[in-house]
């Protein structure tokens, strides 16, 4: 690695199905996403009693991707941050080779994000997984394993 103004600057990058892209949003999601919000403001405001507790947890529940709802809180508070980022106008700064890992049918962040984030970033190829989620690696984790190492077999010293 290199280290220059305090930062590092890594030789290579891998993307495995990778947030980044900020997704454009419908009507519906907004309407979604502001119901759970006043649900979850009045339903703060009641005393936290069993039956308040029960009906939190089914208003959760219902919003959210599978990832989100298996975390703990403080990774759902990073994730939340992620998911709504936008790094589009940083891509093109990427001067490492970088190897995208993508899931054709992945619905977090969708094969299109794939395609763009290979064309903005300038040295970068895309390795699709057809029907893979968004957890293609692990799905094709032999292959995935083959494909890293291609990826990084100067980079691996003998001893």
């Amino acid at each position: 690695m290199q280290f220059g103004r305090g930062l590092v600057t890594p030789r290579k990058v891998v993307l495995i199905d990778s947030a980044g892209l900020k997704p454009k949003r419908s009507f519906s999601y907004y309407t979604k996403v502001g119901f759970f919000k006043t649900g979850k403001f009045f339903l703060n405001l009641l005393p936290n009693i069993s039956k308040v507790k029960e009906f939190k947890e089914k208003l959760l529940n219902k919003v959210g991707s599978s990832d989100y709802k298996a975390s703990p809180t403080v990774l759902k508070e990073t994730m939340k941050i992620i998911v709504n980022e936008d790094s589009t106008k940083l891509l093109p700064n990427i001067k490492a080779p970088t190897l995208l890992i993508w899931g054709t049918l992945d619905t977090a962040t969708p094969l299109s994000d794939a395609l763009k984030m290979e064309k903005l970033i300038p040295d970068c190829g895309l390795v699709k997984y057809v029907s893979g989620s968004h957890f293609a690696y692990l799905e094709n984790i032999q292959n995935v394993n083959a494909v890293l190492n291609e990826f990084f077999k100067n980079d691996i010293s003998s001893k």
